[in-house]
């Protein structure tokens, strides 16, 4: 049911701790991991129907090892895609619809965050790290490829 929804929507039901970070930022409820025991899954559902937040155990420790990773704004997220496609500042901002001083800022943030020398290791270390939300994940939230 819900878990079809999600895979048809993100493409799959395996997401990077960004993807989870960004899914709470944005509205999520709650993450539970599939295998959760029916007495946790029933926990959730009370503390959602009260207004709360509910993640499984095993994922809440994941998400505190990556607590003080400075990930990427989507807006850099979708730069970074866009890098990686071999596209020049120029074409990036003609993509996005931004000047081409706003690329370049964009860019000077992501090769900070990910600690690169220039835009090919920021995608090297972004495709090694997965310190972004993936591609299908930008593009339900209509902020990946036009």
């Amino acid at each position: 049911m819900a878990s079809k929804e999600i895979r048809r929507k993100i493409g799959s039901t395996k997401l990077m701790s960004s993807d989870m970070e960004l899914m709470l930022k944005v509205g999520g409820r709650a993450y539970l991991i599939k295998d959760v025991l029916d007495k946790e899954l029933l926990d959730a559902i009370r503390t959602v129907h009260a207004g709360g937040k509910s993640i499984s155990a095993g994922i809440s420790i994941e998400l505190a090892e990556h607590a003080t990773d400075e990930l990427l704004t989507l807006a850099e997220v979708r730069v970074l895609y866009l890098i990686a496609e071999g596209k020049a500042n120029k074409e990036i901002a003609g993509r996005i619809s931004t000047s081409e001083a706003t690329v370049k800022g964009q860019i000077r943030n992501i090769l900070a965050k990910l600690g690169a020398q220039d835009r090919t290791h920021a995608v090297t270390i972004g495709l090694k790290t997965r310190n972004y939300p993936s591609r299908s994940f930008v593009s339900e939230m209509k902020l990946g490829r036009k």
